[in-house]
């Protein structure tokens, strides 16, 4: 048969293969047969060939003729670029999608493609190709690779070592991880291998922004094909050891972190038995990386665990003296040597020792970090007597924080603390001479922690009850809550020595007025302490609510002894029916927090007895009646006021309709937000709906005079009449406030772009309210949403008026949002700088200069340094304002900006 083939595209050839059925397979080769043999025509004739194959069904082609193709295929691979690339492309989809693979075809495939050929060779697109071929090989002949193990593992080598581009690189991590796991790698393939991934490792791919692979991922993945297979404990260690400790380089940054990854899960996978080669070098590579003197950052927690994973694994292999000693020895200078500013790393290193080393060591560890802070704290240590006020400043917290420190391991911190006590507290004394304040403060704390976790000895006992007594008179200082610590510690563990205090300080009218209710409620933590003190409590509440936190922090105290705290709300209840002149708003707020701790029976009882004085004193129950679960009670309560309608709706305690036309929008348009509101939270999809219909309603010609108050109470829910935790109210997930936002942010952004400029106006009353919701909210796609948001904020600023509400969301929307463009700086800048030019209220210039700040802060220097101008002219006509807080916070955003120059 003849046929005009170059008339005909693949699918006409495809319709007369398969479903016509007019000419097979054989005499579509034959036509295409001139073209293969002329060198014109080749390179065009395969490609065709290979685009009518790929259009063939998965089962019709017979096992024969997948078996001609492939062979035809094969024997033109060295060809040409451009039809070696379409053949290949042919082999691939053979291979993946036929139904009817011939026996024996691998062995082909292996050694054309992947002994003889040279698949770096070809380009990004061609390499995938032959990844993909080698995985279907593992995933479906599996057996037959492994009966050639050897040669596999050599082809396997040659064909991905060299590989650079990131997209191909995923795939290739992937396929080692596939080998290690099914081939048993002997001693040379074993280091080979190693060898063919560990030169990617750290990462140095610096991703595009078009790109979909991140440096992370591509970094997570190579750090799992380095501890693959067990064969490469050896070379992975000292591969670590020479990356830590390369002195042509410094292992910084990224490549720090990368190493750091490395250790934690080589630390994880392999024997601990294989780190002992290299156990001190990589502890001091550690080392080294913690205390770098251009790093002046915290320590990472990325740091500490791989400090952690080697002190365990270094125990393990039974080399805790080795790893003792590099601890203590080596980190000793750093320490001392509080000059430096290394003493808190040094110190984060020795806390790993000492909670992961045995209990011998981790004893020794303890002992010598006591000793080396106490020298500190005494400042003998010091080389410049004018360092020395603030190396005794920061000892005093190093000195409370191990001491609590200690307390994980009770006996050994009890043996150390009884063995330093007198030390410790002699240094106070020493330290008092130069920071009398701190050192008072750090005094009660460490008092207080020797009280809870120690068996503090006689002498420190009557010390301490010497601190409390002076403390009853003395006037307060910031070291007011350590002495309340202290109180309630030794109310608690030492009661009778307490109760011999109190009985010889009496009356509490003679100490110092603003401490005696601070310390009746810091010493009542028990039933003896309550029964002793109560008469006097409530004596004092009545005189004064001033002190109300103290109270609450009693009450949170006594949280898991419900009968106590229902003692304790009783007297608050009995000293408010009593008070005539209080602060009522204050007070609701704290009832409203007390109540929250009461166990549930406990609560509906309370919950009983205030509604039943409610009408008596509505101002100060309020906020904790929204709590209550009682039905009866909100329905009557839902007609007095909107926050008890907006409960009542979230309890279920009254039926709502679907639609806004239930209430009269017009008549009172607060009934829709609150309805609204009230389902956003407890069934978001049909808040949602009803948040819609509002957008509409807001956008026709009527007056809506506290629609700004409206939209901003649609949103928040901080506030304690709408806070959800502190009103017990119901949600529809632990995840309701993300829900929300991804919910509002497209209809928002939608409704406002359509909308006109009359609408504009007040729908731009809901953009700070979104962007304030979302602060709080850890989660990366919130950072998607905002970007949404730009367009909104854009339009806001070129087609409106700089309302305050709109000058309000800026600050919030730079904080979070990505970077923006030239054009969008520019209008941003020129709006800001015109407002602060201007007649306008102070908060309103904070809200622009804040902004502004935020912009040279978080955007690329090139994209705002053309503004410099700009923004330093507008700041120095506020240097001359006469308020001073606008000088100085307008003096800092010049110069932030003037230093863009020089990045």
């Amino acid at each position: 048969m003849e046929f005009d083939e170059n008339q005909k595209s693949a699918e006409e050839w495809v319709q007369l293969i398969v479903h016509e059925k007019s000419i097979n397979l054989s005499d579509f080769l034959q036509a295409k047969r001139p073209g293969i043999c002329g060198d014109e025509e080749h390179e065009k004739t395969l490609v065709e060939i290979v685009d009518v194959v790929k259009l063939f069904p998965r089962d019709f082609l017979e096992s024969d003729q997948v078996w001609l193709l492939l062979q035809f295929f094969l024997s033109r691979i060295e060809s040409s670029a451009l039809a070696g690339g379409a053949v290949i492309s042919g082999i691939r989809h053979l291979v993946l999608n036929s139904t009817n693979l011939p026996d024996g075809f691998e062995e082909p495939i292996i050694r054309l493609m992947f002994k003889e050929g040279n698949v770096q060779s070809w380009s990004q697109k061609e390499r995938q190709y032959h990844y993909e071929i080698l995985i279907w090989l593992m995933k479906h002949r599996m057996s037959y690779l492994k009966a050639i193990t050897n040669d596999f593992l050599f082809y396997f080598i040659k064909a991905v070592s060299g590989e650079r581009d990131p997209r191909c690189l995923t795939t290739v991590f992937r396929m080692f991880n596939t080998v290690c796991k099914n081939f048993q790698l002997i001693s040379n393939f074993a280091e080979e291998m190693f060898e063919t991934v560990a030169c990617y490792y750290p990462i140095e791919f610096r991703p595009q922004p078009s790109q979909k692979i991140t440096r992370n991922y591509l970094a997570n993945l190579c750090a799992s094909c380095l501890v693959a297979s067990q064969s490469f404990a050896s070379y992975c260690w000292m591969f670590i050891d020479e990356k830590l400790n390369d002195s042509e380089g410094e292992c910084v940054g990224e490549q720090a972190d990368d190493m750091l990854q490395l250790i934690i899960l080589s630390c994880q996978k392999f024997p601990a038995s294989t780190i002992h080669i290299s156990l001190t070098e990589i502890l001091g590579g550690l080392r080294s990386i913690a205390l770098h003197p251009k790093d002046h950052n915290k320590i990472s927690p990325l740091l500490i665990e791989a400090m952690t994973e080697v002190v365990i694994t270094g125990t393990r292999a039974g080399k805790t003296k080795e790893v003792l000693e590099s601890l203590t020895e080596n980190l000793e200078p750093f320490v001392l040597q509080a000059e430096m500013g290394l003493t808190h790393k040094a110190l984060v290193l020795l806390r790993c020792g000492y909670e992961w080393l045995p209990d011998a060591e981790a004893e020794t560890v303890l002992k010598q970090v006591i000793a080396w802070i106490v020298t500190l704290t005494q400042g003998d240590s010091v080389n410049a007597a004018a360092n020395k006020i603030d190396v005794i400043k920061e000892s005093l917290g190093f000195l409370r924080e191990w001491i609590g420190i200690s307390a994980k391991r009770c006996v050994i911190g009890k043996e150390c603390m009884a063995i330093f006590e007198p030390s410790i507290f002699a240094a106070f004394g020493v330290a008092r001479e130069y920071v009398p304040q701190e050192a008072l403060a750090a005094t009660y704390e460490c008092a207080a922690q020797f009280v809870n976790n120690y068996y503090a000895s006689e002498e420190l006992v009557e010390k301490i009850e010497g601190l409390i007594v002076d403390g009853l008179r003395s006037v307060p200082q910031e070291d007011l809550s350590e002495y309340l610590h202290l109180i309630t510690a030794f109310s608690h563990k030492k009661f009778a020595n307490f109760e011999k205090i109190y009985q010889s300080q009496k009356p509490a009218s003679t100490w110092h007025p603003s401490k005696i209710l601070p310390v009746l409620c810091a010493a009542s933590c028990s039933k003896e302490s309550w029964t002793l003190l109560s008469p006097e409590i409530t004596t004092e509440l009545a005189k004064n609510l001033e002190y109300l936190e103290h109270f609450y922090q009693m009450c949170l105290r006594a949280k898991s002894e419900p009968w106590l705290m229902v003692k304790f709300v009783e007297v608050l209840d009995e000293v408010i029916t009593e008070h005539s002149e209080i602060d009522r708003e204050n007070l609701a707020k704290y009832l409203q927090k007390i109540t929250l701790l009461l166990p549930e029976e406990e609560h509906n009882l309370i919950m009983d007895r205030i509604f039943e004085k409610f009408e008596k004193n509505p101002q100060i129950y309020e906020l904790a009646l929204l709590q209550d679960s009682n039905v009866e009670h909100l329905k009557k309560l839902s007609g007095f006021e909107r926050k008890f309608l907006f409960a009542a709706i979230n309890r279920k305690a009254v039926n709502v309709g679907e639609k806004l036309e239930d209430v009269d929008f017009e008549g009172d348009s607060w009934l829709a937000f609150i309805k609204t509101k009230a389902l956003l939270l407890l069934d978001t999809p049909h808040g949602i709906r009803l948040t819609r219909q509002i957008f509409d309603k807001i956008q026709t010609p009527q007056n809506f005079p506290e629609i700004e108050q409206q939209l901003q109470y649609l949103l928040n829910f901080k506030s304690p009449e709408s806070n959800p935790i502190l009103c017990k109210y119901q949600t529809n997930s632990p995840f309701w406030r993300q829900k929300l936002l991804f919910s509002m942010v497209p209809i928002y952004r939608d409704v406002f772009l359509a909308a006109n400029v009359e609408a504009r106006k007040n729908l731009a009353f809901l953009l700070a309210p979104i962007l304030e919701f979302a602060q709080n909210l850890e989660n990366s796609q919130i950072k998607d949403q905002f970007e949404m948001l730009m367009p909104v904020l854009l339009e806001s600023l070129n087609g409106l008026e700089l309302s305050p509400s709109i000058l309000k969301a800026i600050p919030k929307f730079l904080a979070i949002s990505g970077g923006l463009n030239g054009e969008q700086v520019d209008l941003v800048v020129q709006k800001l700088c015109d407002l602060v030019q201007g007649n306008v209220a102070l908060t309103q210039i904070l809200a622009a200069v804040e902004s502004l700040e935020l912009l040279a802060k978080r955007q690329e220097p090139r994209i705002v340094q053309p503004k410099i101008s700009k923004v330093a002219e507008s700041c120095d006509q506020l240097l001359s304002h006469h308020k001073r807080v606008i000088r100085q916070k307008a003096a800092a955003v010049k110069n932030l900006w003037e230093l863009l120059v020089t990045k």
